[in-house]
Parts: C-alpha cells; sequence; structure tokens
C-alpha cells in the first residue's frame, strides 16, 4: 500500500468514527454520573451549571489576569531596558552626522523627546510594579482572598502597564519618523542614470 491509499484510509477511517460518535451519542458519555451540587431538569437529568454561576470562576479569571500582568511587566521592564541601547546608537548616529558636517539639531531634539517620554513610560511602568507588588486582593501564591480589592488590583496595573506601552510606541514612532526625516534631507542626491 503507498502512502497516498494510507491517508485516504485514514480519512474514511476518521470519518466513520465521526459519524458513528453523532449518531450514537450516549455510547460516549458518562451516563448514570451525576454532580450532587447540579439540580435536575425538568426531566430529571442534571443540567450543567452555567459559567458564571460556578463559584470561583471570577477567582480563576482575576488570578490568570494577574499572572499575566505579572509576566508583562517584566516583559516591559526588558523593553524599557533596552531604550538605553536605542539612545546610545542615536547618540552614535549624531556624532557620525557632526563628524561630516551635517547639523544634528533636529536629531538631538527627537533624541531628547524621546527620552522625556521614555521616562514618563518608566513612570507608568514603576506604577504598576507597585501596585502589583503590594497585591491587594491576591495572597503571594497569586491567589485571590478579596475579590474587590483584586478586581481593583488588576485594573490599576493593567491600566498603568497600557499607559506606560503607548508612551512607548508613541515614543519609538516620533524618533524613527524623525530619523527618517533626517535621513531623506541630508542624504546626497544621486543622479540618476541618464537613457
Amino acid at each position: 500500500m503507498n502512502h497516498f491509499t494510507k491517508f485516504l484510509m485514514s480519512i474514511v477511517l476518521v470519518g466513520l468514527l465521526a459519524v458513528s460518535l453523532a449518531a450514537f451519542p450516549g455510547v460516549v458519555s458518562a451516563q448514570g454520573l451525576s454532580d450532587p451540587e447540579t439540580p435536575p431538569g425538568p426531566t430529571g437529568e442534571p443540567v450543567p451549571p452555567l459559567q458564571n454561576d460556578r463559584p470561583g470562576w471570577r477567582h480563576a479569571a482575576l488570578e490568570k489576569m494577574f499572572a499575566r500582568e505579572q509576566e508583562w511587566l517584566v516583559g516591559q521592564k526588558e523593553r524599557l531596558d533596552k531604550q538605553d541601547e536605542v539612545n546610545a546608537r542615536v547618540n552614535e548616529m549624531i556624532a557620525k552626522a557632526r563628524e561630516h558636517g551635517l547639523d544634528p539639531a533636529p536629531l538631538e531634539a527627537a533624541l531628547a523627546q524621546f527620552n522625556t517620554s521614555i521616562e514618563n513610560a518608566r513612570q507608568e511602568h514603576l506604577k504598576a510594579r507597585a501596585v502589583l507588588t503590594i497585591h491587594a486582593g491576591f495572597n503571594d501564591q497569586g491567589k485571590v482572598i478579596q475579590v474587590q480589592e483584586a478586581k481593583e488590583t488588576v485594573r490599576t496595573a493593567g491600566e498603568a502597564l497600557r499607559s506606560a506601552r503607548q508612551i512607548m510606541v508613541e515614543a519609538g514612532k516620533d524618533l524613527f519618523r524623525a530619523l527618517r526625516e533626517f535621513r531623506q534631507n541630508n542624504l546626497p542626491v544621486r543622479p540618476s542614470p541618464g537613457i
């Protein structure tokens, strides 16, 4: 049997399995098992609870958001640390522009604005870090102990992290735009080859 034939046979088998499961759903489900906390429905069979009715679903959602924000905080710290490298590279470009007799004032202004924006982003990042470090509403293992405080912690930290991210994105775009404009304004014009 070649590979194509084996492939077709496996597709047929999967199709037959799907049809048999659809035709006999009771064979697959665990009949007779019922949750003692689940009330019976109108036919006497247990009715599964809605997700919002399950106890602890809010806790799990808040704990997941808290963990994600802690991961986001670490990643954001790494990206903020890399901004020093960007600063150094742009300073090198400014020095090279001076060596070639170009006026780097637009680059210097853009870099100063970038550094101011990054400092604002760092302040927002520090707010988020403080909120997540205090972890009001959560215990030391990240489990919810007080729902309202946990909600506020997640909301406040999320807002600060999003704000820092937005500031960093805008600062990067503005600096990149200034670098592009500087290059366009200062690159020597090369004559196009004549026909």
